[in-house]
């Protein structure tokens, strides 16, 4: 029990090393006891490690063969292993699992794992293109909004808004995942939890390339350029090439503004005043002020109205640009 608890921690904290020796450590201890419920416990770990970095063998050799769980894990059990082997490119092993899961209305997890199945059925509807198993996941997680989704100290799985979001970028509902995003971004802020952090941030500027509305590509730019150097801090592999391929889509441009700096800016480019911008940012009248300030002397100008136009001119580059591809 120490030992999963010790790998959920390392996992949450973006110590993805940690976390999968300290899994293998209770593996290990486990399985001469209780096969079964050692096994589940490692491959969850795993499970929620393959968002973020790249399966290891052993875990996806593990899922090939693992025997049928017990009935009320046995819905958990394949999805997670659909996912873990779509992480892996087994696409085509994945969507069999995924179907030997049934439909929506059969799935059936246990009431400690409802918010993580959902997770995990969501992110494989996702990447096997399955829109209505990703609708009925998403509806399964609303009930969840504002917490933490963790199941039963094996797996952490981010704020919920981190899936609901991404969900939202996925069906098109641009304005929903901006939103969403923007919450998760908060909540991983907060309890320190880098990687979910970063991939919040990198979905974020996912959509609001989408949506290409005005300030929307750089406060764009800024996220991708701070969760690209969280992703490759971390060492999170299963996002360096969609990181990198999305700061290569919005090319140079941000200023060097940080991710609140460019929120700020696109406050100033909406007319909001210093008071309304620590309004809406719930930071002091004084803080909005001193993010004006730097962003003025960042790029060069000495009025807000410079930095309207700026943004407008910003965002016309790309408004005729292609919009990337939902992750």
């Amino acid at each position: 029990h120490r030992d999963r608890v010790t790998a959920c921690v390392a996992q949450a904290q973006g110590r993805f090393t940690e976390a999968r020796a300290a899994a293998r450590r209770g593996y290990e201890r486990m399985r001469v006891i209780e096969r079964s419920p050692a096994t589940g416990a490692f491959l969850g770990t795993e499970f929620v490690l393959a968002r973020h970095v790249t399966p290891s063998d052993e875990a996806i050799a593990l899922a090939r063969s693992w025997v049928e769980p017990p009935p009320r894990f046995r819905t958990m059990g394949r999805v997670g292993r659909a996912y873990l082997l779509l992480q892996a490119g087994l696409v085509d092993e994945a969507a069999a699992q995924f179907r030997q899961a049934g439909p929506p209305e059969a799935w059936s997890w246990p009431v400690f794992f409802v918010a993580p199945g959902s997770v995990q059925a969501a992110l494989v509807a996702i990447g096997l293109g399955r829109a209505d198993e990703l609708a009925a996941a998403l509806a399964a997680l609303e009930p969840f909004r504002g917490q933490h989704v963790i199941g039963g100290g094996v797996s952490y799985c981010g704020p919920t808004e981190v899936t609901l979001g991404l969900g939202a970028l996925v069906q098109g509902r641009l304005d929903d995942a901006v939103a969403d995003l923007d919450v998760a971004i908060r909540m991983c802020d907060r309890p320190g939890v880098p990687a979910y952090l970063a991939e919040a941030m990198h979905h974020q500027a996912m959509a609001l390339v989408a949506r290409v509305a005005p300030g929307d590509r750089l406060r764009a730019g800024a996220l991708a350029g701070e969760s690209d150097r969280l992703v490759r801090a971390l060492g999170m592999t299963a996002l360096t090439e969609r990181s990198a391929e999305l700061l290569r889509r919005l090319g140079p441009g941000d200023g060097g503004l940080s991710a609140r700096e460019s929120e700020v800016a696109a406050l100033v480019a909406d007319g909001l005043t210093n008071r309304q911008i620590a309004a809406r940012l719930v930071i002091s009248e004084r803080t909005a002020g001193n993010h004006v300030a730097h962003i003025l002397t960042k790029l060069g100008f000495t009025s807000r109205s410079q930095i309207a136009a700026w943004m407008s001119s910003t965002v016309s580059v790309t408004t005729h640009a292609r919009p990337p591809s939902p992750p």
